[in-house]
């Protein structure tokens, strides 16, 4: 009953700030889904203020409670919280795990721009410029209006060239 009243009361216009606390009282309530919730949104809200282990550790919280059923909300779910944990591990500079968490991400999400940008993002600072142009360009081919992925693209083709000084700006 008490995360029922965070949810609605004077806090449920920034659940987010609240995410981590709404997580643990749902778990220890047993519930789960709820659980599983609060805690992908902890690690959201952890992603967006650069407390990146903090996402890490949510965003996996949040996978290991999701069911182990194939497709439908599920499968969206575990590709959002891969993607997120793809951000995570590139904010703390581990790139490989970003890559494995992105890829997985992009495997089920294969329409979704920003899971290629941000792979895309991975493979450019682990120095694989053939592979992180290639995801650029499938993120820029799915939503050519993407600012992230057109940047991404240019920066890396203007590095590309030699035009260092250009790709910063972008």
């Amino acid at each position: 009953a008490g995360g029922d009243r965070l949810e609605r009361g004077r806090h449920a216009d920034d659940v987010a700030a609240h995410a981590a606390i709404l997580a643990y009282h749902w778990g220890v309530a047993g519930d789960t889904a709820k659980e599983a919730q609060y805690s992908a949104l902890a690690g959201q809200h952890a992603l967006q203020t650069s407390a990146f282990r903090d996402a890490l550790r949510y965003f996996k919280r949040a996978l290991a409670l999701l069911p182990s059923d194939q497709g439908g909300e599920a499968e969206k779910s575990r590709a959002t919280l891969n993607y997120g944990l793809g951000e995570a591990y590139v904010g703390l500079g581990e790139l490989k795990e970003a890559v494995d968490c992105l890829k997985n991400a992009t495997r089920v999400s294969a329409k979704d721009s920003r899971g290629w940008t941000a792979l895309g993002v991975a493979y450019a600072r682990m120095g694989k410029d053939a592979d992180a142009r290639q995801v650029l360009e499938e993120a820029v081919r799915l939503d050519a209006q993407d600012p992230d992925a057109l940047r991404n693209l240019g920066g890396l083709l203007l590095r590309q060239r030699g035009e260092e000084k250009r790709a910063r700006e972008l």
